[in-house]
């Protein structure tokens, strides 16, 4: 047999461990001290490693680095010039589209107007609307050729005087039909100081653009260029007869040179009204106006 303790074989029949020494009758094994209760492994950390997170950290700061110097490269190489150009024609684009737009809501008003009132008696058999439209073209507001002057040089400090001479000084600067020398002169800025003719101040030359050529008739006198707009032509949008012998005329106008329709001096208002009469030697214009933003005003004829 062996020992329950030592393990040591034991002759039979002994009741004493011949080399430890223990009494096998009264030997009892000992009770285990620690837990038998298995230990379930911790479950693996879910946070991304240091050393990943740094480098990530490093590829954003390079890839930042390059866009800041790629985008202040790109700045360096725009001509402020070029952005102020570009800004000034889409202001003059936008300009001339609702100036446009604007004329074409009011012929639509009109010919809506003629439409609506289609019940008004017709016009008396022997007019018609190119007979009117001619009794119209042939007084002298709209027989003579317009032509606007624009001052070849003036003086900072008395600029509102050169405005009161030559109104469509600031309006050809807007449709860069001129330019300013220096171009550090600002028109804006100018015309809003009392004029001091006791100081004039220095002197600013003005030179006409290629592009302008193209828009107006340009020709030079001594001290201003001449820009040319041709004739004023006009377009029927409403003829009322009032009686058998009186007609009700509505009408409006361009020019020969419409690119530079913004130099002339009633802008943009350009509409009128006449009233026509039969006379004994026939239909004669009897009196023509004007229609603008603060009332109407007589057009002269001879």
């Amino acid at each position: 047999m062996e020992c329950p303790k030592c393990g040591a074989n034991q002759d039979a029949g002994r009741e004493e461990c011949s080399a430890c020494g223990i009494v096998f009758a009264r030997w009892q094994p000992r009770r285990p001290t620690l837990s038998t209760t298995p230990v379930e492994p911790a479950a693996p950390s879910s946070s991304i490693p240091v050393p990943l997170i740094i480098v990530g950290a490093f590829i954003l700061v390079v890839v930042g680095l390059m866009w800041t110097r790629h985008h202040q490269a790109a700045r360096a190489n725009v001509n402020p010039d070029d952005i102020l150009n570009e800004i000034n024609n889409k202001g003059s684009n936008l300009r001339r589209q609702l100036r446009e737009e604007q004329a074409a809501i009011h012929r639509a008003q009109a010919r809506a107007a003629m439409t609506a009132n289609a019940i008004t008696p017709k016009l008396p058999a022997d007019l018609d609307e190119a007979q009117i439209a001619g009794l119209i073209q042939s007084c002298s507001y709209f027989s003579d050729r317009v032509t606007v002057d624009i001052p070849k040089k003036f003086q900072v400090n008395i600029y509102r005087f050169t405005l009161d001479r030559y109104p469509a000084l600031p309006v050809a600067e807007a449709e860069h039909l001129i330019e300013f020398d220096p171009p550090t002169f600002s028109s804006s800025s100018a015309s809003r100081y009392l004029p001091n003719p006791a100081y004039p101040g220095d002197t600013v030359n003005v030179k006409v653009v290629p592009y302008a050529y193209s828009k107006v008739d340009v020709s030079e006198g001594d001290d201003v260029y001449h820009f040319g707009l041709g004739r004023r032509r006009i377009e029927i949008t409403r003829t009322t007869p009032t009686s058998e012998s009186a007609v009700n005329v509505g009408f409006t106008w361009g020019f020969d040179n419409n690119a530079g329709a913004s130099l002339a001096p009633e802008r943009e208002d350009r509409n009128g009204a006449a009233e026509i009469q039969k006379t004994a030697s026939g239909w004669s214009l009897m009196r023509m106006w004007r229609n603008s933003r603060t009332g109407s005003t007589n057009i002269p004829c001879q």
